[in-house]
């Protein structure tokens, strides 16, 4: 039986993680420990790779979806990556360290999400629900959780997703948020 995230050695870590170079990994692992989730998902190590998953126990072949984890000392940018076992397809992200965090974050609720290995049902779109330079506002929720109200100034076709993402200016400024339909709605 594998150990829960939140249990997971502090030794292993240290072991791992103990150069000042890897000090990034060892600070963004703790962190993660102390988050809700951490009591309710497993961890593993694979060389400088650390691994979380539903699964408790380590298995050459994984059978639930897994996020990883791993840090390159020559650039300092951490490698976040989720591999969904329905599917067959992991995506990896580059990404800073406060960055990562939040992307664990997101990867930790789309495993839950799916933890019965199901899609994600997303429709697909021919055709924008909105037009550049309509007023729309932010409905609050889980993604959009500060509320904005702006004017859409680019429309973006997500590939793998094959949906639209919006991109909205708000009294001159520009937000780097991407919104999808179920985010907006018209002023």
């Amino acid at each position: 039986m594998g150990s829960s995230f939140t249990d997971f050695p502090n030794e292993v870590i240290q072991h791992l993680f103990s150069e000042d170079a890897y000090k990034p990994m060892a600070n963004l692992i703790r962190k993660l420990q102390k988050k809700e989730f951490g009591k309710s998902v497993f961890a593993s190590t694979s060389h400088c790779n650390f691994l979380i998953t539903l699964e408790s126990e380590y298995r050459p072949v994984a059978t639930k979806n897994t996020i990883i984890i791993s840090f390159d000392t020559k650039t300092k940018f951490f490698d976040v990556g989720y591999y969904d076992v329905k599917s067959n397809v992991g995506i990896t992200y580059r990404c800073i360290e406060n960055q990562a965090e939040s992307l664990v974050d997101a990867f930790v609720l789309r495993m839950f999400l799916t933890e019965n290995n199901e899609f994600l049902n997303i429709e697909a779109e021919e055709t924008p629900t909105f037009q550049i330079g309509q007023h729309v506002e932010t409905i609050l929720d889980h993604y959009s959780r500060k509320y904005h109200k702006g004017v859409i100034f680019e429309i973006v076709k997500h590939h793998q997703q094959n949906r639209f993402m919006y991109f909205i200016e708000e009294n001159g400024k520009k937000l780097k948020k991407r919104y999808f339909k179920d985010n907006l709605r018209v002023v």
